[in-house]
């Protein structure tokens, strides 16, 4: 982590992007098949990966909830970036998530966090 705050600071970065493929092998599999659940340091990703997934079904009745899903773990690595980086300059560092699609060989914008949250509460 301090190396990356110092290659910030000596490069003066103002914006970081997390980019995932909707075709990653490993989220693939997490939502999937779960031929690398056998991996030790992969256990605790793909139980989140499937608590989203639940969490996404029930929250996401139309659209692509792999998308939901991508969304949400971008959103987390973002907050935790974030407070890494807390107090790094005085100048906000922006940081941001795409994804990309290699069939359309685009990259769109992740769900805000306000749609990602870890539970929902109805009032």
């Amino acid at each position: 982590m301090e190396y990356l705050r110092g290659f910030i600071k000596k490069h003066n970065i103002r914006a970081i992007y997390f980019v995932l493929s909707m075709d990653n092998k490993i989220i693939l599999d997490a939502l999937g098949s779960n031929e690398f659940s056998s991996i030790g340091a992969l256990n605790n990703f793909y139980k989140e990966i499937r608590r989203q997934k639940k969490r996404s079904k029930i929250s996401f009745e139309v659209g692509n909830p792999q998308f939901a899903i991508l969304s949400y773990y971008l959103n987390k690595k973002i907050k935790e970036l974030e407070l890494q980086l807390n107090n790094l300059s005085k100048l906000p560092i922006k940081i941001s998530g795409k994804i990309y699609n290699r069939n359309q060989d685009a990259f769109t914008t992740i769900y805000p966090d306000l749609v990602c949250l870890e539970k929902y509460h109805l009032n």
